[in-house]
């Protein structure tokens, strides 16, 4: 009840307005995203694809926080150094990489990942901890383990008769997750015990207290060590706290309030360390390509289930470039009304890309269970924007109705610019190779019966 008072009451049941308090008080800094966490280095191969990804998620930053972001979250901390003329460009100030993406350089010092690194172009690229990640993050040692706390795959709406749920499934009688959770993880059992609140209270008050004191020996090592302000980045995807760790966001909660006693080390910011640190003080490390996926690449999203997929994307991104510019051309010289249609037509178009980009749709196919719906996310937005481009050259009443009905559908980042894909990179990369123009794997005959839960 007190969190849903705080969401529908003090937020107005929306969030953004809450987080940009929080960001303007100098308490929280929150960076900018791709604009729908496309897979950045396998999308680079077209300049421009890249480079609207980073732009779009800009612009959507300050949309909703009325200020330039100075961070950039690389979607699944996916790195390469053809990425840093395109963050700079936008004006980024520091990304983040997995740790390996700093200690496997050939340049990389004994503070890597401690120190952030200065890649050419002079973004500043921090480091992700591999020692709190692990304690917070390993299938086998990391807290959300712990036997105490509620077990996520156990549900009521899993567990109960069907003939209990029949009025509560909407009419599709299909099984789905209701929130409904009563059980705790107990262990590798079946056989799950009842949910106990104050057991899990107690792991997480014992497991915020490790994390604290862990980070500060840690901190106390590396400055015995001779490593000169020494930061420890912990980054973690935020699904994790609440969604698959229903006590994470109370462990949050507990580290900050014990950190803010500490007189041996303090919460900080990349881009506060920064201006307190001063850029003199970055290691000259040029980072490598790097992600934290599955081996520390780019397999997970590039594999034999999913590798289909980018001849595809390659293409429609030169075919908008294209568009762009015809459209540029010819713009003086059409009526206002037909001017106003195209550039929605290749706005819309625009929106398709962006959405058919996104990384989870690969890394769903490579996983299995869900591959036929992330196989139809993937094609629907690349036959939407195949039927918007064949129908560019068609003026207001041929085409109006139904641009207006995809634009409705998918209304994503309303303010994107309709010339987003312009060529205005071409020549800053090596031009790309040809591509096979094979298609896609078949429509799939089957969908899930619901939803995959995200990764």
């Amino acid at each position: 009840n007190r969190l849903r008072h705080l969401f529908e009451n003090d937020w107005g049941r929306n969030l953004i307005p809450a987080f940009r308090s929080l960001s303007d008080s100098g308490h929280l800094e929150i960076t900018a995203c791709g604009a729908t966490h496309g897979l950045l280095p396998l999308l680079i191969k077209v300049p421009e694809a890249a480079r609207g990804q980073i732009e779009a998620g800009v612009q959507a930053y300050e949309t909703a926080f009325g200020k330039k972001p100075r961070g950039f979250w690389l979607p699944e901390c996916a790195y390469a150094p053809a990425l840093v003329p395109l963050l700079k460009r936008a004006g980024i100030d520091w990304t983040l990489v997995e740790e390996h993406g700093l200690t496997g350089s050939n340049q990389a010092t004994e503070s890597s990942p401690f120190h952030p690194a200065r890649a050419a172009g002079g973004l500043a690229v921090f480091g992700r901890d591999p020692e709190s990640s692990r304690q917070v993050w390993s299938a086998d040692s990391g807290y959300p383990g712990d036997p105490r706390y509620r077990e996520f795959f156990r549900d009521l709406g899993l567990d109960a008769p069907a003939e209990a749920l029949i009025d509560y499934l909407e009419g599709s009688g299909i099984r789905r997750f209701t929130g409904l959770k009563f059980h705790r993880i107990t262990g590798q059992t079946d056989d799950k015990l009842l949910y106990d609140p104050a057991l899990a209270a107690r792991a997480v008050s014992e497991q915020a207290i490790h994390f604290v004191e862990s980070r500060a020996a840690q901190l106390a090592a590396l400055e015995n060590a001779g490593i000169a302000n020494p930061i420890v980045v912990s980054a973690f995807d935020a699904e994790l706290f609440g969604h698959w760790w229903f006590e994470g966001p109370q462990f949050l909660e507990q580290v900050l309030r014990l950190g803010a006693h500490r007189e041996d080390f303090s919460f900080t910011t990349p881009s506060q360390y920064l201006d307190e640190v001063g850029e003199a003080a970055l290691d000259s490390v040029e980072p490598i390509s790097s992600s934290w996926g599955e081996g520390g690449y780019f397999e997970t999203w590039l594999s034999e289930e999913n590798a289909w997929i980018y001849p595809h994307l390659h293409r429609r991104a030169e075919q908008l470039i294209r568009t762009v510019a015809i459209l540029r051309e010819h713009l003086p010289d059409l009526p206002e009304d037909l001017a106003e249609h195209r550039r929605r037509t290749v706005t819309q178009m625009t929106r398709e890309l962006l959405l058919a980009q996104a990384s989870d749709w690969a890394f769903l196919m490579r996983n299995g269970a869900a591959r036929p719906y992330a196989t139809k996310r993937t094609e629907e937005p690349l036959e939407t924007f195949d039927e918007l481009w064949g129908v560019f050259g068609s003026n207001p009443a041929a085409s109006g109705a139904r641009l207006a009905e995809i634009e409705e559908k998918n209304p994503i980042l309303p303010g994107i610019p309709w010339d987003l894909f312009s060529e205005e990179l071409i020549g800053a990369f090596p031009e790309p190779e040809s591509e096979p123009e094979s298609e896609p794997e078949s429509e799939p005959e089957s969908e899930p019966e619901s939803e995959p839960e995200s990764e």
